[in-house]
């Protein structure tokens, strides 16, 4: 009898122990929770918290949204803050949908998304969303029908509608864009990817009456002036010719196009085509855009004639002007004869503030009679290209002339307005390091307060790797003198960036033989 009580009285005492050490683990869960209840966070008032959560947000182009990140990474940290993330519509505003390539349950996916879209839907409470969507080629048709019913069943909230797509995928997404329930959208983005060059242009008709619509972003191979039924509300309109079946776009097109938005602020066109200048220079009249204050032309691709645009333009409050070829491909490309941009500035009269021309075929003598009409210039962007020009002549012209031998008169200031100038070019023979360093000088000594002038010098020069810097002394040079020039004037900004294409770095093992 005593052998059969030993063991049991051995098991009360062994179950008795572990009851206790649960009974002790449960004590420390709820002293933890007792504890996060005093944490400072804890105490925080919960607009104080809402505020905090917003400047978690992403910006609007960091991409694709994971899960972990905000705001669904923020209900993941405790119940309350679970709950204070899903009554704070400001989070909750803007959704980005991707569309996968590849997926081992494509109904699985499909319900991960149309559960994403009620959940913003949802928690941001009937405020106004913003709607980007990207396709990336791969994903099934057959379940876009979808996606799309759910994005229309609340086509009157958004407010901004960016999207992606193939032409593939947008055959079962334009149910959204020609939805007569756009009420509130005020921005609309359309890219067609590479993909859609095998698209057709009857797949696309005049786009409905949006009567809030102010910025249109349209970059698909149908553009003409019968796309939008009312151009008058834009306020920015981006544009990019590349339509595959005609590899000619006419003139007229586009000044009909103009002609109708007389309220532009901002304009951008990409040109890839060959720009047919159709019309009889004398019997048309110009177009004058009176509102707009920045314009940026892109030639995407190298053989692209975008001089023709500013033959009838006249633009009477521009400020900022971008010229930009953005064509990496080295063949021979059609110059860019600024002489015709500088016409357009002096039938326009404007004080052109804001000057950029990266990446354009162009000579020197050309940009110098353009900065003509531009007095007031007050920053100056300009790329040097190899093979085309150098900027001696520019460096002499914006080199600050000394005052006379008795000191009487004011030093001569070409463009005496600048405070910003970036100069780009290689480090090579080409580039007149020490010319450069003798004008910022000048500018320094040739006004009499500091905060006048020019408070912003930019050197970015591209280098190979196997091209130190210690073989070119002038460089050296240069930097000193910047320096210097940074120290005696607090107000003057002025460096040298050194950018190489290809810089190996080689990360260091720890315990490695």
């Amino acid at each position: 009898m005593q052998n059969v009580l030993i063991p049991t009285r051995i098991n009360s005492r062994g179950m008795q122990e572990d009851e206790d050490t649960v009974s002790r683990q449960s004590d420390l869960k709820l002293l933890e929770k007792l504890r996060a209840l005093l944490a400072p966070a804890m105490r925080l008032p919960p607009e104080i918290v809402c505020m905090i959560f917003e400047q978690c947000m992403p910006p609007n182009n960091a991409g694709r949204r994971h899960p972990t990140e905000t705001p669904l990474s923020l209900g993941r940290v405790c119940g309350a803050w679970r709950n204070l993330a899903n009554t704070c519509p400001v989070l909750w505003a803007r959704l980005d949908i991707h569309l996968p390539n590849s997926s081992s349950d494509w109904y699985k996916t499909t319900a991960h998304i149309l559960a994403a879209i009620e959940k913003w839907t949802t928690c941001s409470n009937n405020r106004p969303l913003a709607l980007s969507l990207v396709d990336y080629g791969g994903f099934p048709p057959i379940h876009l029908p979808r996606i799309a019913h759910a994005l229309c069943s609340h086509a009157h909230r958004w407010s901004s509608i960016d999207l992606y797509v193939s032409s593939r995928c947008f055959a079962p997404l334009n149910r959204l864009l020609y939805s007569n329930n756009l009420s509130a959208l005020e921005k609309l983005t359309m890219h067609e990817s590479i993909e859609s060059h095998r698209s057709r242009r009857e797949i696309w008709r005049p786009l409905p009456n949006y009567p809030r619509l102010t910025s249109l972003s349209w970059a698909t191979n149908y553009v003409d002036e019968t796309l939008l039924v009312d151009w008058s509300h834009l306020t920015e309109l981006s544009l990019l010719w590349d339509p595959t079946e005609n590899h000619i776009f006419r003139y007229s097109h586009m000044l009909r196009i103009l002609s109708q938005v007389q309220n532009l602020v901002t304009l951008n066109v990409g040109l890839t085509i060959e720009l047919w200048y159709d019309i009889d220079h004398e019997a048309v009249e110009n177009v004058v855009l009176p509102r707009l204050n920045t314009l940026r032309i892109r030639r995407p691709a190298p053989l692209a004639m975008v001089n023709s645009f500013f033959e009838r333009l006249v633009v009477p409050a521009l400020r900022n002007l971008e010229l930009d070829g953005i064509a990496i491909f080295h063949c021979p490309a059609d110059p860019w004869y600024l002489s015709r941009i500088a016409g357009m500035l002096e039938r326009s009269q404007c004080d052109l503030e804001r000057l950029s021309v990266v990446r354009a075929h162009v000579t020197e003598e050309e940009l110098l009679k353009m900065l003509q009409w531009c007095p007031h210039l007050k920053e100056l962007v300009f790329e040097v290209v190899r093979g085309w020009t150098t900027p001696r002549q520019l460096i002499d012209r914006l080199t600050a002339l000394p005052q006379s031998a008795d000191g009487r008169g004011e030093a001569s200031v070409w463009l005496p307005y600048l405070e910003r100038l970036e100069l780009i070019g290689g480090l090579d023979k080409g580039m007149p390091l020490r010319e450069i360093g003798g004008m910022v000088a000048s500018r320094r000594t040739s006004f009499a307060h500091d905060t006048q002038g020019l408070n912003d010098f930019v050197l970015r020069l591209a280098a190979a790797i196997h091209d130190p810097e210690e073989r070119h002394p002038d460089l050296r040079d240069l930097q000193v003198t910047l320096e210097d020039c940074s120290q005696l004037n607090t107000h003057l900004q002025a460096r040298v960036q050194i950018d190489r294409m290809y810089e190996p770095s080689y990360l260091t093992v720890q315990g490695a033989l």
